[in-house]
């Protein structure tokens, strides 16, 4: 289905989702909400330095130093709840992009991992109240590419309908 979704400062612009990681049947209905937007750092390659994030919020980020590879970003959970994830790369077809959620310690909760057949990387997860997570970006490669821009999302349960197989 699709859905205007407003998101704040940023614009509205109208979203499909397919997949969540699980799938490539599912969709998702956005509901409108306003996402904060959030500002990349360097360096937030690791979990010492990953910026600020939350849920129902964005992020335009770049790779854009050379050897620059990995962007993380820190959040707490306000409340219990599914979560949906995605990544959307830019020059996708250049590279292969991975998405992760982490928690506190470094250990890999959720993953989408496509390997270079979608500009989408995506998933599902249930966050807890009060947990601290990282969401983790990686180019598999960097060499000599120009910057690479991306749009990290994140969407808490309630400003997206779950489809009704993966309840």
């Amino acid at each position: 289905m699709f859905k205007k979704v407003g998101m704040g400062i940023v614009s509205a612009t109208t979203v499909l989702i397919v997949g969540f990681g699980l799938s490539n049947t599912a969709s998702a209905d956005l509901k409108t909400e306003d996402l904060y937007e959030y500002q990349e750092w360097e360096p937030n390659n690791t979990l010492e330095t990953a910026d600020d994030f939350g849920l129902n919020g964005v992020v335009f980020g770049n790779f854009d130093t050379e050897g620059d590879k990995v962007d993380i970003y820190k959040f707490t959970a306000e409340t219990t709840n599914l979560a949906y994830f995605s990544l959307g790369i830019k020059n996708w077809t250049k590279n292969d992009y991975n998405l992760y959620l982490l928690d506190n310690k470094g250990n890999v909760l959720a993953k989408s991992e496509a390997e270079k057949t979608s500009s989408l990387e995506d998933f599902i997860y249930k966050v807890k109240k009060n947990q601290i997570y990282y969401i983790k970006i990686v180019a598999k490669e960097r060499g000599s590419q120009t910057t690479t821009k991306y749009t990290l999302k994140a969407f808490s349960e309630g400003n997206y309908t779950i489809p009704e197989w993966l309840e």
